[in-house]
């Protein structure tokens, strides 16, 4: 018999385990909800990013100047869509890169200029998807 106990060592032990496991089954349900808490905020302003093979996307350069003037390398093109994506750099190179470091590329129009076919002097002219040059009505 044990010392201040009404109850045998081993109906002790016994009980001691079954008290154990009850805790552990209380924490275990405690540190699930905290955890699905913790994905529903995180989720609350995460942005899912989906790219398609073929888009045009910028890549945040390996030789990063910090964070307030980060450098973008593009556009490349998206050549195989898997975790982490292929990307064509467009010199022959195909690297993998996660999708964190990438972003779509939007070009933007600054001015309208007409080009003729036989202009080589601006290189590779990228053209919107829409008519932005239409002139007004007056």
């Amino acid at each position: 018999m044990s010392l201040h106990l009404n109850k045998s060592v081993n109906d002790y032990l016994v009980d001691l385990l079954d008290k154990l496991y009850a805790v552990a089954d209380l924490a275990t349900t405690r540190v699930d909800r905290a955890q699905q808490n913790y994905v529903d905020r995180y989720n609350l302003r995460a942005r899912d990013k989906h790219f398609k093979e073929g888009d045009l996307v910028v890549v945040l350069a390996a030789d990063n100047a910090g964070k307030l003037r980060p450098r973008w390398i593009g556009p490349v093109t998206i050549v195989k869509v898997k975790s982490p994506y292929l990307v064509d750099m467009g010199n022959g190179q195909v690297r993998h890169i996660h999708a964190n470091k990438i972003h779509k590329f939007d070009a933007g129009v600054h001015g309208c200029r007409v080009l003729s076919d036989g202009d080589v002097d601006f290189g590779r002219v990228l053209q919107p998807e829409n008519d932005v040059c239409v002139s007004k009505p007056s």
